[in-house]
């Protein structure tokens, strides 16, 4: 019987080293698309539409989710002022009721409904209780019927800096 030499390989270890290294770079493939799509997409973007007639002019900040059952927040800065509103985009809210934990302390809100229930838009007084704390670093979460999410502050001080 003739055994091959310790160096070569045999049929079925050459295919058996081709499957393995081909299961390889398809993980390190998927596991590169996973960092990739993880950290390509910044949580807080910001834009402006810019006017040579400064009442035209505004600002937008918003806390991009992929998620449909967590609603986005936005904040837009007009020549009429600031206004800032939780985006809802599965199905409207059926009340403006919403309470929002800040690191865990709740605070009960009630929101004025817009868009036929799709826009909710806080007060100016809750508009600043969840900014500042956005700013502190501290995260914020919402409860609402049907909606529930938490929003990552990081990245909000740099975006909301832009809109000053």
């Amino acid at each position: 019987m003739h055994t091959p030499a310790p160096h070569t390989l045999t049929p079925t270890a050459t295919k058996t080293g081709f499957i393995v290294s081909g299961v390889i770079r398809a993980v390190a493939f998927v596991a590169a698309l996973f960092f990739i799509s993880g950290c390509a997409q910044p949580l807080w973007e910001y834009s402006e539409a810019d006017s040579w007639q400064k009442e035209h002019q505004s600002g937008r900040v918003l806390y991009v989710e992929k998620s449909p059952s967590v609603p986005q927040i936005e904040i837009l800065k007009l020549a009429g002022g600031r206004h800032v509103s939780l985006l809802l985009r599965s199905r409207p809210a059926k009340t403006g009721a919403v309470t929002a934990s800040i690191d865990g302390e709740n605070h009960s809100m009630q929101l004025t409904l817009l868009n036929g229930g799709q826009v909710l838009r806080f007060s100016e007084k809750d508009a600043e209780t969840i900014i500042s704390a956005l700013l502190e670093n501290r995260t914020v979460s919402f409860h609402l019927p049907g909606y529930r999410g938490t929003i990552d502050p990081e990245g909000f001080q740099a975006a909301f800096q832009q809109l000053r």
